[in-house]
């Protein structure tokens, strides 16, 4: 276990400058904070804003957000 664990940070190591160039980029959390729906699948956003109409001063897990963009949505949306 501890190679496979080992073979995965090297691999991040390499990977996460473009991940994040890709992810984090300047032009992806304008998107994010203009329009946060886009992070998420219509059906999804449908169902947050069904149930919390409010998402501003809300405080939310994600378990599991892929490319990240849900987190940064909702921490983008911030406080009201």
């Amino acid at each position: 276990m501890t190679d496979i664990v080992e073979k995965n940070r090297q691999d991040w190591e390499k990977y996460s400058e473009k991940y994040m160039a890709f992810n984090l980029s300047d032009s992806v959390l304008e998107r994010l904070k203009a329009r946060p729906e886009s992070a998420f699948a219509p059906a999804v956003w449908a169902m947050l804003k069904e149930y919390l109409p409010e998402l501003k001063n809300q405080r939310v897990c994600v378990p599991s957000s892929g490319d990240n963009h849900a987190v940064l949505a909702f921490a983008l949306m911030g406080p009201g």
